[in-house]
């Protein structure tokens, strides 16, 4: 579908071109009508100036032509005349030897015809019938249109001239009346970036009654969300946190001295109760990030990384592992802090557990494009057939390695809670595992 404003404009356009065509030919065939019915009057006066010059005293009747004015005089001058009575008949001099027509009318009656004249000029020719001194007189005068034509098509190209300069300042004009009046359409949609992004929690409702509904149903839906969300999170928690009492109470019995003698029952209580409170620990982590659509934050990533790599160094102090991190200062990632730290926290982990000496951090952000965080180390890598299987739940790399195989998998589902990608490579610049994680732009 259009935009509102291309469809507004457009139709106005269209509205504006269909009155003004109807407008033309209105102004054009108005004019025209009024032209020829002045015409047609003057014509008349003249057939009854005509009428004055004959003489019916005399037989046969006869015509007295200093009546007539000079422009009848002229050969095809566009002014002609032609009288009929008894078995008299007249011509004006203009015609020339040119035979114009004669409408046999009853008197008083009258008639408009239009003639092709003499050098194909357009006539209209006015016929009328007069009954004087006991003698029908038939009279047709006629007038060459072909000059007032002429000037009704200069006026109709000036007038198109002069339309077209009206349609185009009215198009302007009412494009910017539609864009200003939709100001508050392009509001709202900043606006639902910014709540996309978590800098608001709700909309403004300070916008036109049209849209007011939608908005006011817009923020009631975003709390009503929020509420739920919350619900689930604090019901998940507390469930969480009720099943940990028990469960410890579980570990404290497999460890005490009466199941000593029973190391088979021990290591199955043991290994079930660890399964149950890894459960708990992701369920409670997956509960924390379920809020993350909507109230995501802008996180500088440089500080966030830095503390990490402080951290992840003091416990794998031995190993004396140095990280080249390299990310722009102004790197900002729509994400929430603690699902950041959950994601980033998990892959530096695993990078400080199998790297030998070196660790790179790469993080790319172009403008209005995806962010790229890349991880790799100097370790023993992985198998590109088992790569695909790292974010499987439970799976290991290692099984000498301590570790439950959750870590990976809770950051696949945390990525792609975001809308974005994680991927498994062999690093080209150290050897080890490459891993590449992309967030969609912010």
């Amino acid at each position: 579908m259009k935009s509102i404003q291309t469809r507004l404009v457009g139709g106005l356009i269209i509205s504006l071109i269909l009155f003004l065509i109807v407008q033309w030919l209105l102004i054009g065939t108005s004019i025209r009508y009024l032209s020829e019915a002045y015409i047609a009057t003057r014509l008349e006066h003249d057939a009854e100036s005509l009428l004055t010059a004959l003489d019916f005293t005399t037989q046969p009747v006869s015509f007295d032509a200093d009546h007539v004015g000079a422009i009848y005089k002229q050969p095809f001058s566009g002014h002609y005349f032609r009288i009929k009575t008894g078995v008299s008949e007249f011509r004006s001099r203009s015609l020339w030897d040119t035979n114009m027509p004669l409408m046999e009318l009853k008197s008083g009656q009258s008639q408009l015809t239009r003639w092709q004249g003499p050098q194909q000029q357009k006539v209209l020719v006015f016929h009328t019938a007069y009954m004087a001194a006991q003698h029908q007189v038939l009279i047709s005068v006629a007038e060459d249109l072909t000059p007032i034509l002429r000037d009704i098509e200069t006026f109709q190209v000036r007038h198109t001239e002069i339309t077209v300069v009206i349609l185009a300042v009215l198009v302007l004009i009412q494009a910017y009346i539609v864009r200003v009046s939709l100001k508050p359409l392009d509001a709202v949609r900043r606006e639902l970036e910014s709540l996309e992004k978590g800098v608001i929690n709700q909309l403004n409702e300070n916008v036109p009654l049209e849209i007011r509904p939608l908005v006011e149903e817009l923020n009631f839906q975003l709390k009503a969300i929020k509420k739920r969300l919350e619900r689930s999170r604090n019901a998940t928690g507390n469930l969480a946190h009720s099943l940990k009492t028990p469960l410890t109470l579980i570990q404290q019995l497999a460890e005490s001295d009466e199941l000593a003698q029973m190391p088979e029952v021990r290591r199955k209580l043991l290994l079930h109760s660890q399964s149950i409170q890894h459960s708990i620990e992701r369920e409670l982590k997956r509960a924390r990030m379920a809020g993350s659509n909507v109230s995501g934050r802008h996180i500088a990533l440089l500080p966030e990384i830095s503390d990490l790599q402080k951290t992840l160094a003091a416990m794998y102090r031995r190993k004396n592992i140095a990280t080249n991190i390299n990310v722009p200062q102004e790197t900002v990632c729509a994400i929430e802090r603690q699902d950041l730290l959950e994601i980033l926290g998990n892959v530096l982990d695993n990078a400080y557990k199998w790297a030998s000496h070196r660790i790179n951090v790469t993080v790319t952000q172009q403008q209005d494009r995806e962010t790229l965080i890349i991880i790799e180390d100097d370790g023993p890598g992985c198998e590109a057939d088992y790569m695909e299987k790292l974010l499987h739940r439970g799976r290991r790399a290692d099984e000498q390695v301590a570790g439950h195989g959750l870590g990976l998998s809770i950051v696949s589902e945390l990525v792609e809670d975001y809308q974005g990608s994680i991927s498994f490579s062999h690093s080209e610049a150290l050897g080890g595992l490459q891993v590449c994680i992309r967030f969609p732009k912010t």
